[in-house]
Order: structure tokens, then sequence, then C-alpha cells
């Protein structure tokens, strides 16, 4: 069986360089390094092993688990060994794990840390001396073992890459903060059932490092916190994580994603051209039979607050005449341009830095592993006359993910707008697997949500917890206000009506400075 090991790193190449001489020593030859450099001040040099570089203006996270998960979905192995930089390897670990790796089981390597000076002398080739207790205030002692301290953490384990994906990696809500997404890693994978051992022989020497959080305690207070409170909400098995949807990310630089990539840099990443609006501030949604409930009332409310200078128009059974809801869609988009947003999209801030664009959109599925790109026209926002647009009403019998994705990986090869189909992050950062935890959009439910917005989000797909009921009275624009006639009105929250009465107060009343009888 081959085996992947996967590294985050950040600034600790003579660490590294120890634990590689460790590596190379064993029997075990069919492998693969995968290291993550996580935005070093000084790049990581490192032929043997396949380095991908974080770019710093890219890192919105402090968590080392994003960079895990995206070194997983690189890793190829039958075995992922998962372990850090500084860990040194006493005995042949890639060997144990080769000949006792099952099904169902996690084996964690014990972990013995030493202090500054015991390192020094490490690296001048003087072995320390072991000592049975747990780590202490000097620095050294078993960071992980099963009588000292039996917390399995991933300084160095393995774990079959069919279980992994059974687990799905590192949860990305704990990006934002410090710690605890190793508590929460090796919790999920005992809450699954799987067999978890501590290792004794061979085990790693984990060797000293500053740590970044202990340079400015006061600081990473509030992050370290925030993980606490997120762990603390207890483990829920429902929870499904996926590594391989690390949404700041293409899943892949191959084609088809080339291209796509390819045009997300040129016209997005490293634009510094011309960034007048093309794109009318209008935007669109759908609601075809019923009332609006209240949950989907403060959704739109979310993209009206955001969008205070924007037409935003809900089409409704009246407008469609004959046609069907999705070629009305793009009849309106072809015709007007704007934005059409499903209405199970909560707004995170306004799109308006996007306007620049011909076209935008994205894709993503709820929660498979897709090995293809897809463009959804859940979220779409063109310039009026787009010519994909125009294209993708041709097949509007066929229209689909797979037709309208085609259609796009055909339509910027040859063309030079500026369109783009953005990373699952701007607009479905959250996967579909959750919808039944926030199904009731109570306060609990928009903090779990929360959770997933990343700073490059601009609105979250709520997938299916709003099913149709949609309205059968049209809400209509005029200038920049939302009108809804009379009979609808119980379908409108208070504070919508009361701010649309006032905004028809302020609009008579400058209707009056400007027309004097």
């Amino acid at each position: 069986m081959k085996i992947s090991i996967i590294m985050a790193f950040y600034n600790r190449q003579n660490l590294l360089d120890k634990t590689l001489e460790s590596i190379r020593k064993s029997s075990v030859k069919d492998y693969e390094l995968i290291i993550i450099d996580d935005a070093s001040t000084v790049p990581l040099t490192c032929d043997e092993a396949k380095v991908i570089y974080v770019d710093k203006k890219d890192k919105w996270y402090t968590c080392s688990a994003v960079a895990f998960n995206r070194a997983m979905r690189e890793a190829t192995g039958d075995i992922i060994i998962i372990q850090n930089p500084e860990c040194y390897h006493v005995g042949d670990v890639l060997k144990y794990a080769v000949d006792n790796i099952k099904d169902n089981t996690y084996l964690s390597f014990g972990c013995y840390a030493i202090n500054r000076q015991e390192t020094e002398a490490f690296h001048r080739g003087l072995m320390p001396i072991i000592y049975n207790h747990v780590v202490n205030s000097d620095g050294h002692g078993w960071y992980n073992h099963p009588t000292h301290r039996p917390v399995a953490y991933h300084f160095c384990s393995a774990i079959k890459r069919k279980d992994l994906d059974k687990i799905g990696g590192f949860d990305e809500r704990y990006a934002l903060g410090v710690a605890f997404d190793d508590d929460d890693f090796i919790r999920r994978i005992k809450g699954s059932g799987m067999n978890v051992k501590i290792i004794t022989t061979p085990y790693v020497i984990h060797q000293y490092h500053t740590h970044f959080e202990m340079s400015s305690p006061s600081a990473w207070r509030i992050p370290h916190q925030r993980n606490q409170a997120l762990f603390n909400m207890g483990y829920n098995p429902n929870t499904k994580v996926d590594y391989s949807r690390n949404t700041e990310f293409y899943p892949s630089d191959t084609p088809p994603w080339d291209v796509i990539k390819e045009n997300y840099l040129k016209h997005y990443v490293d634009y510094d051209g011309d960034k007048t609006p093309r794109i009318p501030k209008k935007l669109y949604t759908m609601w075809l039979d019923g009332n609006v409930p209240q949950r989907n009332i403060e959704l739109f409310d979310s993209w009206i607050a955001n969008h205070p200078k924007w037409d935003f128009k809900i089409i409704t059974k009246a407008d469609l005449g004959y046609f069907k809801a999705d070629s009305f869609i793009y009849q309106v988009l072809y015709k007007h341009g704007g934005v059409y947003i499903d209405p199970n999209f909560a707004c995170a801030k306004p799109l308006d830095d996007l306007l620049y664009l011909d076209f935008f959109s994205g894709g993503r599925q709820a929660d498979a592993k897709s090995p293809m790109p897809i463009l959804s026209d859940k979220l779409i926002g063109c310039v009026p006359q787009n010519e994909f647009i125009r294209l993708a009403m041709e097949g509007r019998e066929e229209r689909n993910d797979k037709y309208l994705i085609d259609k796009y990986l055909s339509y910027i090869q040859s063309n030079t707008d500026k369109s783009v189909l953005f990373p699952d992050s701007f607009f479905y950062p959250m996967p579909g697997c959750i919808d039944a935890e926030i199904s009731n959009y109570d306060s609990t439910a928009k903090i779990r949500i929360d959770t997933y917005i990343k700073p490059t989000t601009y609105c979250v797909y709520l997938w299916d917890i709003v099913k149709s009921p949609i309205p059968i009275v049209p809400h209509y624009v005029t200038d920049t206000r939302v009108h809804t006639p009379r009979r609808t009105n119980n379908a409108m929250s208070r504070r919508q009506r009361n701010r649309d009465r006032k905004e028809r107060e302020e609009q008579d009343r400058k209707n009056r400075e400007n027309n004097p009888q």
C-alpha cells in the first residue's frame, strides 16, 4: 500500500530537515510527501516533497486545519500519515503503519517533547533522555502516550484513506480561531466508532519551537475562546466534514479547472484594470406560490440591508405569463442585466465590488466531492445582452448544471470578456448536509451558518431548508424601493412595512420639493 505523508508547515525549516533525516531511514520507499507551506516568511525549500505554497494574501485563517485539509486533498496514498514537521521518527513509523493499519483503525504514535536546550543538543547528534512523565513547564515529557497523556493527537498518526474520507478531515469552522481542531478531530474519529490506538514503539520526538500564540497571549485569548466555545457545543454525528471541499481553492489545477482558475486570477485576484460598474444594480429573486414565510423575509431583508441603493424584485407567477420560471430569469437577465439569487441565499456582504465583471457565478454539489466544475444558475450576475446568457438560452430544454458548465468552458476559451466562476467560498461555503440542523433558522442555526462565512464570502446558500410555498401577488420595484400590494402584507414583517412607509413618505417629500406647485 502506498503512503502519503502530509504536513502543514510554517517557518520550521531546520526542524523539518531533521525530521526528513528520520523518514529517509524507513525501509518503506513507496511514499509521497506533501507539504503545505502556510505563508512562511521564508519559503520552504524541499526538493523531495510536493510543496504547495500559500500566499500571505490568501491566508484568511489562523488554524492549520485548513492547510491539513488541502494536503489531504492532494494525497494519493492508501494510507495517510498526518504529522507535524517538527516530529522526528524514532523507529520505522512507515513500516509499522503498513504492517498494522487496518480498516476502521486510527494509529496515533507516541510523541515525546524536548525543550530548547535538548533540541539544540539533538541537532548536534545527542539523543535526548526519555523520561516517563507528562510534558512539564520545562518543555519536555510526553505530549502523547497511552499512560502519561493519552490524547491521540496527530503529532504523527496514520489512517486509511477510506476512513479519512468517512471522517472528512478537519472541521474548518475552527479556521478563524486557535486550538481545539485537534480535539474535535479525535472526538469525531472516536464518535464514528473507529478503533484508536496510541503506539509506544515506534514514536516521535517533538523538537522545540516557539508557539505564536504564546508571543502575545492576550491577543490570542479571544480566538482561543472562540474555538473552545465551538468545541463545547458538543459532538453531533450528523455534522459532516469534507476535506475535499476546501472552499477557498479550486479542487485542481488540471483541465478543465485550469481555464476556470486562469479567468479567476486574471479578472479578479490579479486584476488591476478599470472597475467601473457594468452590471446594473438590480437584484431578482423568485417566489411562485403562497405567502413568503418569515425566514425567507429575513433572507430577503439581508439582501436589501446590504444593497440599499439597488432595485430588488421578487418575480412571481403573475410575472411569468407563458414562460417557464428558469427561461423567464434568463430572459430578464439578458434584457436588463443584474443579479439573480435563489430565495435560499443569505447575504453576508454587498456584491458591489463584483459589478465591473461581465458575468459571474459559482456552483457546487451539496456534499459530494465533485471532480468536475459546476455552474449553478441559483446565482448569476451579468451585464445586459451578455453573450454567454444568450448561448445558455439556446438550450433551454436541456439546461442543467452540466449543460451550463459545458457552454461556459467553451465560451471562456473563445471570448475575452471578464467572466468568472468563483470558488465555493464566495457563494456556497456551506455543505448541504447540515440543512436539518439549520431548518428552524433560529439564533442557533444562524450561529452555525456564520461559522462557514469566510472573508471572501458574499452570501451563503442554505440548500433545502426552505421549499416552495413561494407570493401569489407580485412584489414590484420602482427606483430603489421595494413595494408590496396591501393584500400580501400578512407575509411581510412589521419592520419591513414600516421601512416601506417611511421610504414612500421620504420620496413624496422629495417629489414635492422638486416639483413645487
